[in-house]
């Protein structure tokens, strides 16, 4: 669905250029759609957790790009200041942390990336450069809201070594050969607290750089990035959660991680003069 709305909103986009007429933007509200792609370069760089991703079989893989969609209302306070209230959704990827983690007599186990949806409500205040006429032109754009992530309950497929250690007269390793799935039953039952996660809420402050051109009477093309501060502000659970192989506080500090590195987003998509 999100990768259906993303690409809906980039043709939309593009198939506007063909209309040649041009309007004034004298009016005082717009709708503003856009699609969102990032990249976790910082993140990959950065985090020490294993990175696999499942594709039939668990394969060794970094997450280059993660997407998502905003839609906003704003309002015109004069020639060259307005406010909007968005809400955004992103689709993006965690890699869970299984160094130290043991359960049920089991260790060593490999998961592919978790699945993160995060939801974002914003207001953003905009500042439009002397020529410019808002929304039309270039304008800085300064936001604040909250975020709400979650890790998506999806089959993951976990394998885990029952006898890790392989000794040769060189030292010990692990063998590839020797890692076995969980049964899905099992996990369903024991990979996390999908009834009761700990929160994974943020405080987002944006700053954006965003250009705004006219392609026809009541509709413009906007481009630009936007750098984000994520800012972890969910209070750890009390409850050890023992029963379960991934605790809370554990995928809320790894969402947090994620969320913290990203940093820099591509904003394309439309505004509409109302």
């Amino acid at each position: 669905m999100k990768k259906f709305i993303v690409i809906i909103i980039l043709i939309a986009s593009f198939n506007t250029f063909s209309q040649n007429s041009k309007g004034f933007y004298g009016r005082k509200f717009f709708f503003t759609s856009e699609s969102v792609v990032s990249s976790p370069l910082f993140y990959n760089l950065s985090t020490l957790n294993d990175k696999y991703k499942y594709n039939k079989s668990l394969n060794y893989s970094n997450d280059w790009f993660n997407y998502g969609f905003r839609f906003s209302f704003g309002h015109v306070i004069k020639k060259n200041f307005a406010i909007s209230i968005e809400y955004g959704r992103d689709d993006s990827h965690a890699y869970l942390t299984t160094q130290n983690n043991y359960f049920g007599g089991l260790h060593n186990f490999k998961v592919p990336r978790a699945e993160i949806i995060t939801n974002d409500f914003k207001i953003k205040f905009e500042i439009f450069s002397k020529s410019s006429i808002a929304p039309l032109g270039l304008s800085h754009q300064i936001g604040i809201g909250l975020s709400n992530s979650k890790m998506i309950d999806n089959s993951y497929n976990v394998k885990v070594s029952l006898y890790p250690v392989v000794y040769k007269s060189y030292g010990a390793y692990y063998d590839e050969n020797l890692y076995i799935s969980l049964d899905k039953s099992y996990l369903k039952e024991h990979f996390y607290n999908w009834e009761n996660p700990v929160p994974c809420k943020t405080l987002n402050i944006m700053y954006g750089i965003i250009m705004r051109t006219a392609i026809a009477k009541k509709i413009m093309f906007n481009y630009g990035f936007r750098y984000n501060l994520n800012i972890g502000i969910s209070k750890k659970k009390n409850n050890s959660e023992s029963n379960y192989i991934f605790k809370s506080n554990t995928v809320r500090s790894d969402i947090y991680n994620q969320q913290f590195l990203n940093l820099i987003n591509l904003n394309l998509g439309f505004t509409y003069i109302l």
